[in-house]
């Protein structure tokens, strides 16, 4: 059994010892890559998608919030969950985290199992979605293939002029076809010719005597064997 993917986290923070202890604490079970700052943090997504970001708040060049609100912002990228790892904890700056598109918040100086749980948390409920939105996906895949293979269904409905003596059917081009022609072309079926016995007497009637004999015989049989059912019954 081959082993399972292990998923990247993206850890961004502009201290060098808290990227260290971060590293230490989830490289057992995750991948993970670093970034000092917000620009970095940028450049690295939009070459490599992370699973998860453990994104500081205070930082130079740019800080978290406005890391968050540019991924979130962009298509490729918002659906990718994000923790702010911060010393910040008034309601404002918590509330505005949220409302920029934050999934969670973890107080610094965290605590390693708090942390841990959150983490696997987050990454099972990724995981979750991202198998929802790969079935949803090919679910709508079935369903357009069902219904281009519904258009290329050959059906025959409505009305269909046909001529009163010739019994010819006029086509979509109006043109005339004979009737096997046309039903061929409109339906999934084949035709095994025969001859009726008006036709035989028609077209044959040096053997019509002969054929309708042996129908008469052939009816005959049928009656007396459906009789014998009957009243054995």
């Amino acid at each position: 059994m081959s082993e399972k993917k292990r998923s990247l986290i993206l850890l961004v923070d502009d201290n060098v010892r808290n990227l260290q202890l971060l590293g230490s604490l989830l490289n057992e079970s995750y991948k993970t890559a670093i970034a000092l700052d917000g620009v970095d943090a940028l450049s690295f997504v939009r070459k490599r998608r992370p699973d998860l970001i453990l994104l500081d708040v205070m930082m130079p060049k740019m800080n978290g919030f406005q890391v968050c609100e540019i991924l979130k912002a962009e298509k490729e990228t918002k659906e990718i969950p994000i923790i702010f790892l911060t010393g910040k904890t008034d309601s404002e700056s918590v509330v505005k985290g949220f409302e920029i598109g934050a999934n969670d918040y973890i107080q610094k100086p965290f605590k390693q199992k708090e942390l841990l749980a959150r983490v696997k948390t987050h990454i099972s409920l990724q995981e979750a979605h991202d198998i929802q939105k790969r079935l949803i996906s090919e679910k709508e895949k079935l369903i357009s293939e069902l219904q281009e293979a519904l258009k290329e269904i050959k059906t025959l409905r409505g009305f269909i002029p046909i001529c009163s003596f010739c019994k010819k059917i006029r086509n979509d081009d109006q043109y005339w076809e004979e009737v096997d022609v046309y039903i061929h072309k409109h339906a999934e079926v084949s035709f095994s010719h025969g001859i009726c016995p008006d036709c035989v007497v028609k077209h044959y009637p040096e053997f019509s005597d002969k054929v309708i004999e042996r129908l008469k015989k052939k009816k005959a049989a049928k009656g007396h064997s459906h009789s014998e059912n009957l009243s054995s019954k």
